[in-house]
């Protein structure tokens, strides 16, 4: 492979050979194999023809950065027989996220991952757009779950780079291994609901919007409430109701890093576990999500909390759950109280601060109302 070559008239010439991208390939695998095709370094491919350093193409960042400019470059040089545009993460705007940073975090992109099943049986191999989606952890035609690192040197997947500047991204950059050959691991039979959250989530990816009971919700909208929700399972440890469910089993908790989310450090398997208990949560909508709510005593605030942008979708379906109040917005006697408690025990309802808030409607999470439901037995 040619390395560390400054060529003027290459630098503006088109190119010799342009590979026609397979279907959902990602932008980053498609100019990686247009730089084996002309024997050139991928790095020094990229300086060559877009002026750009290594860096630009380390942890697959290209397929977010690379800008209009750049890609109409390539385009010219490939004859304007491509469109480079389609196959950039940029193509999520408006469906994965209401906006893709350019030069900046994005929570529903991941490291690049891949599946040893869809190498093998590529008679070109090539890297896929949805495996840089986080909620795909599986591969659904093979049943498999997905790798993001070597299976023999844990190194984090980077297909910019070759081992010993020699072997294409068939191979871990790292130590060689020839990806094709890692081990399929299978989904166990009683694990099969996450196949069905993956495709569904994909459906609504690919459609833009998703149906909950008589509303249209926008995809990313949709998103970011799936995302809220994981985070209330996994980091926040509110696990009633989604504990009895099969897949819980195989999630492990424990402290995490605030430097990136908690979903985001955690394994694939996990994460396949962890999004199938959250999309549950908007199956037989709104009652699962009701009974979460309400069973974990989460309030308006403590549901909705950290979150940048909460939808008017969202912010009013749990406001009709645990409703969001002022303060000293009504204030109650302890008579209304013991009342209240009655009343809940009568009808088998938990005497807890969600409950007492709905049923007075003052809040009892609020420290300034100094507000205590009493003892939760009632004689």
């Amino acid at each position: 492979m040619i390395k560390k070559i400054k060529n003027p008239k290459l630098k503006n010439s088109n190119f010799v050979i342009v590979p026609i991208p397979f279907k959902d390939e990602l932008f980053s695998s498609w100019l990686i194999r247009t730089a084996y095709a002309h024997h050139t370094h991928p790095h020094t491919f990229v300086q060559l023809h877009l002026n750009r350093n290594y860096q630009y193409m380390s942890n697959s960042n290209l397929d977010v950065l690379v800008n209009d400019n750049e890609l109409n470059k390539l385009e010219l040089k490939c004859n304007n027989k491509i469109d480079l545009h389609s196959l950039t993460l940029n193509t999520y705007n408006g469906f994965l996220q209401e906006n893709i940073i350019n030069n900046g975090f994005n929570k529903l992109l991941c490291s690049l991952r891949f599946c040893p099943m869809c190498l093998r049986e590529d008679s070109i191999l090539y890297f896929r757009k949805q495996w840089k989606v986080v909620f795909n952890t599986i591969c659904e035609k093979h049943k498999c779950f997905l790798y993001d690192s070597c299976p023999k040197c844990n190194k984090e997947i980077d297909i910019s780079k070759m081992f010993m500047n020699k072997l294409t991204f068939k191979y871990c950059y790292s130590c060689g291994f020839d990806l094709t050959k890692s081990r399929k691991v299978p989904i166990s039979i009683k694990s099969f609901e996450g196949i069905n959250t993956v495709r569904k989530l994909n459906s609504i990816l690919k459609k833009g919007y998703i149906k909950l009971g008589t509303s249209f919700i926008y995809s990313f909208y949709f998103f970011d409430s799936l995302i809220q929700l994981s985070k209330k399972i996994l980091k926040h440890k509110k696990t009633l109701f989604v504990n009895k469910r099969y897949l819980f089993r195989y999630l492990k908790f424990k402290e995490y890093s605030s430097s990136q989310p908690a979903y985001q450090q955690i394994t694939i398997k996990e994460q396949y576990c962890l999004f199938s208990l959250a999309y549950y949560l908007f199956k037989n909508y709104p009652q699962n999500l009701r009974k979460y709510i309400r069973v974990n005593n989460l309030s308006h605030w403590s549901t909705l909390r950290d979150m940048d942008y909460v939808s008017f979708w969202f912010e009013s379906i749990v406001n009709r759950i645990t409703p969001r109040y002022v303060p000293f917005s009504k204030l109650v006697t302890k008579n209304e109280i013991k009342n209240a408690r009655k009343y809940l025990k009568s009808k088998g309802l938990l005497i807890n601060k969600v409950n007492m808030t709905r049923l007075l409607g003052c809040n009892f999470f609020s420290v300034y109302n100094k507000l205590n439901i009493g003892s939760t037995h009632v004689k």
